[in-house]
């Protein structure tokens, strides 16, 4: 997952012709319609009566398709649209295959992983997750800038003559076929894992259990929030890669190019990724607690909010902006861990009350609004690159700055955004909410005390150890590193 997310998947999309309606369908519409079929997974599911022998063989399917991604530029001419929508197709199908065996997934665990212990073993599952594919991330953002040297070039220069195609493409080729098939026999663990005997479905027909959700007051308010947030999400999601990308590589081009630009996959992933997924992992305990102290509400309007403010960096980005852009991705993954949560409790509050039908409606409708948005952002986005639509304001003074369309369609994701907190959430129901700036103030206090453990912690440390000299270093890096291991004990707890 991690050698094949949002990077690789960006510059082979680049290679094969992909524009920006290609890139809106590929790394978001693909992925939001496919969640689609999650119907389709629980129908079948309830029909076999049986959940490990489809898991696996829907789940081992869908990693084998990364392998013929990374066969495409072998195969299909590169910059051609119809390449890129060949890409497309194959991710939306492998996504599609990955959907369908998700519900058989969930179903199975709920009943082999015992309740008393499920909570923390997920939890650590996730973490350990998160970790391992920002680190994979690191490793591959890493591997493609040295790719682009001149050594790595030659080395590879027979490889790359007989492909008809840059070193670099080559080796994000090895990367799709590689991680496909390490993926395709990963699952095989699971071969041995026990089945225990799943429970028999409702006596209610499909269809009712599809519509009777929506007849739900409460949860149809709460549905009508969450599309049109999800859909804002949506509108501008795609395109933080092929951005930032864009402006790393003319920052290259320039007679002095920064470390940034000169490192430019590893920044884009530390961008992107690591700070963002950083954010995240520390956020987590505290919006946990803030959820069961103020309940779902007041942190969906917290958590969201602040995770809108920090768009707005975005659409002024240039060079000068880069280095800010680590602390604003950090804070939207701090934020993102506080919607996840207030979602993922609301979503179960609904779901002990009317079953699981209330999820996949929400999974359907949802999904299906963000992929109606990403459509219509890549469009729009399309026919304005088409134009080569470009304004400049502050000409001729310091403070000039050039705007391309990507700016615009992050301005229309905001406002959307903006209007599902402030105009449709406070109609949403929940019992038991408490004051936002109670909230807001226990979410700040918890930042702050994350924040100093993270960032001025250490800095403090770096400079006392420089006061005391040589002397004192091993004594100020074995309390560092003792007081370093009890935090993140303290954190897996």
């Amino acid at each position: 997952m991690g050698a094949t997310a949002a990077l690789t998947t960006t510059e082979l999309g680049k290679y094969l012709g992909a524009n920006d309606l290609s890139f809106a369908l590929l790394l978001t519409a693909a992925p939001a319609f496919a969640a689609l079929f999650q119907v389709v997974g629980m129908v079948v599911t309830e029909h076999l009566g049986a959940r490990k022998t489809f898991f696996l063989w829907m789940v081992s399917s869908h990693r084998l398709l990364y392998c013929v991604i990374g066969l495409l530029p072998w195969i299909v001419p590169s910059q051609a649209r119809s390449s890129a929508l060949l890409m497309v197709l194959i991710v939306l199908v492998s996504n599609s295959l990955s959907q369908i065996g998700a519900q058989a997934w969930v179903n199975w665990m709920a009943d082999l992983v015992p309740a008393r212990v499920r909570g923390k073993h997920f939890a650590k599952r996730g973490r350990v997750g998160l970790m391992v594919i920002a680190c994979t991330m690191v490793a591959v953002a890493l591997l493609m800038d040295w790719s682009r040297t001149l050594g790595f070039e030659e080395v590879l220069k027979p490889v790359s003559d007989f492909a008809g195609m840059p070193a670099l493409i080559v080796i994000i080729s090895g990367i799709f076929m590689v991680a496909g098939f390490v993926g395709m026999f990963d699952p095989l663990y699971l071969l041995n894992a026990d089945e225990p005997p799943m429970r028999p479905p409702p006596d209610e027909p499909l269809w009712v259990r599809l519509t009777k959700p929506l007849t739900d007051r409460p949860f149809a308010r709460f549905l009508a929030y969450w599309a049109l947030w999800f859909a804002a999400i949506s509108f501008p999601g795609w395109l933080w890669w092929p951005y930032l990308l864009k402006e790393l590589e003319q920052m290259k081009a320039a007679a002095n190019p920064s470390w940034f630009a000169r490192h430019m996959y590893l920044t884009a992933t530390l961008i992107l990724g690591a700070s963002f997924q950083l954010g995240q992992i520390s956020s987590y305990p505290i919006w946990g607690r803030a959820v069961d102290r103020f309940g779902r509400k007041p942190i969906f309007f917290i958590s969201s909010a602040f995770h809108t403010f920090g768009w707005v960096l975005w659409i002024f980005l240039s060079p000068s902006v880069i280095p800010f852009l680590f602390l604003t991705q950090f804070c939207s993954g701090f934020c993102s861990g506080g919607y996840d949560i207030a979602f993922f409790n609301m979503q179960l509050q609904f779901n002990r009350r009317g079953g699981a039908g209330y999820q996949a409606v929400c999974g359907a409708i949802v999904n299906f609004a963000g992929t109606v948005s990403a459509v219509v952002a890549g469009c729009l986005a399309h026919s304005l690159e088409e134009h080569n639509s470009c304004y400049t304001i502050f000409a001729g003074t310091s403070w000039e700055h050039t705007f391309n369309h990507y700016p615009l369609i992050i301005a229309i994701g905001m406002v959307m955004k903006m209007t599902a907190d402030f105009a449709v959430l406070p109609r949403v129901i929940d019992v038991g909410g408490r004051s936002r700036r109670h909230a807001l103030q226990f979410v700040l206090d918890n930042m702050y005390g994350q924040i100093n453990t993270l960032i001025f912690e250490p800095i403090k440390t770096g400079v006392e150890l420089t006061g005391k000299g040589l002397t004192g270093v091993k004594e100020t890096l074995s309390d560092s590193l003792s007081d370093a291991g009890d935090e993140i004990r303290r954190w897996w707890q």
